[in-house]
């Protein structure tokens, strides 16, 4: 689940991946509420038809739960597994793709691979897939980029098991 806040000054920007039956153009105010309650923005921006209410309802235990921890603590943990993802693919050899300056860096953390092309990457991904472990390996149009999660919720035993499968995954997928 997620949702996305903004600006009012950005509104007009904002496109929606998907625009479902529901919305026509009506030429009403955007933000002006129809017999249902809805509006022409959240008809444009939110509708898809049948509705799953889970997300929405899980929404503000899941921010109740990380306000409990505390967003510093949640930062803090987050850069602590974004270093150590860092520490551990680099002395694998590869080389970071992502800022180093901390101020200029989230939780997810890019490296280089030294493979090129669809069929490497995906070798990769299959060689990768085999110890159940799931990752971004991102196609460039220079490069391959593998992508580790630092969030929260994450365990450096999970970087770990990265770490210790990657070599051999790489050596697989060069060959392909």
């Amino acid at each position: 689940a997620g949702f996305l806040a903004w600006r009012g000054t950005l509104s007009d920007r904002l496109e929606p991946m998907q625009v479902s039956w529901g919305y026509h153009k009506s030429g009403r105010p955007l933000d002006e509420p129809d017999e249902f309650g809805s509006t022409p923005r959240t008809r444009y921006l939110e509708f898809e038809g049948t509705r799953d209410p889970a997300p929405w309802l899980s929404i503000p235990t899941a921010i109740d739960f990380q306000s409990r921890i505390g967003w510093s603590n949640i930062r803090q943990r987050m850069r602590e597994l974004s270093d150590y993802a860092r520490q551990k693919l680099t002395a694998l050899g590869l080389t970071e793709a992502t800022p180093r300056n901390p101020k200029m860096r989230g939780s997810l953390t890019a490296f280089e691979l030294p493979l090129q092309g669809k069929k490497q990457a995906q070798v990769l991904r299959d060689e990768i897939w085999k110890h159940r472990i799931e990752i971004p390996i991102v196609e460039r149009p220079d490069r391959l980029l593998i992508r580790v999660s630092g969030h929260f919720y994450n365990q450096e035993e999970e970087i770990d098991a990265l770490a210790a499968i990657l070599p051999a995954a790489i050596a697989v997928a060069s060959q392909s």
